[in-house]
């Protein structure tokens, strides 16, 4: 990542250049490099007047291919962040243009991807079956909120940590340098920015796409995989992959496998209540979102439960 950033940017005593050009951030100092993505570079910064250290990321074209407007991606990407009031989004503090650039500062996570730990080797299953339900419980709560994320693979959930200085019991997950155990840390999403260059059918659809994949990518352990529950959720998430045609009714794809059975008739019952939205502006894609996000909710749960049953210890 070093390399590839330092293709575009120079830090030298606190002060960020571009292409030579020092950039007008004088309320902040430049302390390192947090990231480096598909629409620009996260840089770690001290907020001078608050002395308080913030994620400020830069969009800019990464590749020639790229045509889209950073400008306009940037803000809408900002905007979103600072609409949701929930806390799996990024929390966002501000946003401008420095030198014809757009900027916004965000809150720094305590805490790596979610990819950084499915690659981790000991990420064991256990852990893996507790991401996974952490993982659809964050998909929930953004669809409950009326919110699309668009592209929420692995790299973009962020694991938050709280205070380093509790007490922790072993069954929270192996203990990350640094951070505390993995059972303690809470999904963020961020980097909504994708979704401002689709229509609202290929935003829901990408993001069911893309969900599924991370939850395969999630569940994919030997010992997991051996599982009935596994076996029955990986095919019926295969079938939402595969049937993603937005006229294709959800109730059909729902009913695909038998497992769904009691989470299709728990959407009916919970799909016209919306907490954030009056009925009236409750729209049919909506409602749609949320019962595939409540699937993703009840399929890790049963596989964890189904995990949880096979390996509780025998009494002699």
């Amino acid at each position: 990542m070093k390399k590839d950033w330092m293709k575009f940017f120079r830090l030298e005593d606190g002060r960020l250049f571009k292409e030579g050009t020092l950039l007008s951030f004088p309320d902040h100092e430049f302390l390192g490099v947090l990231g480096m993505g598909a629409s620009g570079v996260v840089f770690k910064a001290k907020n001078k007047w608050l002395d308080r250290e913030e994620a400020l990321k830069i969009w800019l074209r990464i590749k020639p291919s790229d045509d889209r407007d950073k400008i306009i991606q940037g803000t809408f990407e900002a905007q979103k962040l600072a609409e949701a009031e929930i806390p799996t989004v990024l929390p966002v503090y501000a946003a401008g243009v420095a030198n014809g650039n757009f900027y916004s500062t965000m809150q720094v996570i305590r805490g790596p991807s979610l990819r950084t730990i499915l690659r981790d080797q000991r990420t064991d299953a256990d852990t893996r079956l507790m991401l996974a339900q952490k993982y659809a419980k964050a998909l929930n709560e953004l669809a409950d909120a009326g919110l699309v994320h668009g592209d929420p693979h692995a790299g973009n959930v962020l694991l938050r940590f709280p205070a380093p200085n509790l007490t922790y019991h072993y069954s929270d997950g192996y203990i990350l340098e640094g951070v505390g155990p993995i059972g303690v840390a809470t999904p963020v999403f961020c980097d909504f920015g994708t979704s401002r260059y689709m229509g609202k059918g290929g935003i829901l659809l990408r993001n069911r796409r893309v969900s599924i994949e991370t939850l395969f990518d999630i569940f994919d352990d030997p010992e997991i995989k051996e599982l009935d529950a596994a076996k029955k959720a990986l095919r019926a998430l295969s079938e939402y992959r595969v049937k993603q045609d937005p006229q294709y009714p959800m109730e059909a794809r729902l009913a695909q496998d038998s497992m769904l059975s009691d989470v299709q008739r728990v959407s009916k019952q919970q799909a016209l209540w919306h907490p954030n939205k009056p009925l009236s502006e409750v729209t049919q894609s909506m409602l749609d979102d949320r019962m595939f996000t409540q699937f993703c909710v009840y399929a890790a749960h049963k596989v964890r439960k189904a995990w949880q049953t096979k390996n509780r210890p025998t009494s002699d």
